[in-house]
């Protein structure tokens, strides 16, 4: 908690900056995998993050980095890719680290919906999981939940942590009874 509360008004708009990538990112995977139609494609994403990182390029640009501040201490290398963002000096720097940060968040990305949406049995599942187990190009976050799911589903006869698997829309609400916290 105690790096926490070194934490500026301008940090907010990087955060916002960041989250709008992900959004993005989302989105693309999304639309490559399942199609949409939503009128807030990536590009819209990816705009909206260029803005709120440009206002956070002027209020912190007389500031202490987020790592002299001690927010920061050990990037791992996938969140010094991100960090670099914070420099980008123009929108097309901006994108071009975006393009080198997108084919990672991708492969997690097919990976978790291969595993949570596309499983028709339990069968499939460990199939994928096991592949999923010994590959590098996965990050360890959705090994980990990947693993937490394959137990639930030994244990529960092939259900998992949804009795569903219908992926979350873009832009759509979360379904009736579904509490991700």
């Amino acid at each position: 908690m105690l790096r926490l509360s070194g934490l500026a008004i301008e940090d907010w708009f990087l955060n916002r900056s960041l989250s709008r990538v992900f959004e993005g990112f989302y989105d693309r995977c999304y639309r490559d995998r399942y199609g949409s139609d939503n009128k807030r494609d990536f590009h819209y994403w990816y705009r909206a993050a260029y803005r709120k990182l440009t206002k956070y390029q002027r209020l912190a640009a007389s500031r202490p980095t987020l790592e002299d501040r001690g927010i920061i201490t050990r990037p791992s290398p996938l969140a010094g890719q991100w960090l670099r963002l914070r420099t980008a000096s123009s929108e097309p720097a901006f994108l071009t680290v975006i393009g080198e940060i997108y084919p990672a968040y991708k492969r997690n990305f097919e990976t978790w919906a291969s595993y949570f949406w596309d499983c028709e049995s339990p069968d499939e599942a460990g199939q994928v999981y096991e592949t999923v187990m010994t590959s590098d190009d996965v990050c360890d976050e959705i090994k980990g939940c990947m693993t937490c799911d394959y137990r639930l589903r030994q244990k529960r006869g092939g259900r998992g942590v949804t009795d569903t698997s219908t992926p979350i829309v873009p832009g759509q609400s979360l379904p009736d009874g579904w509490n991700p916290g």
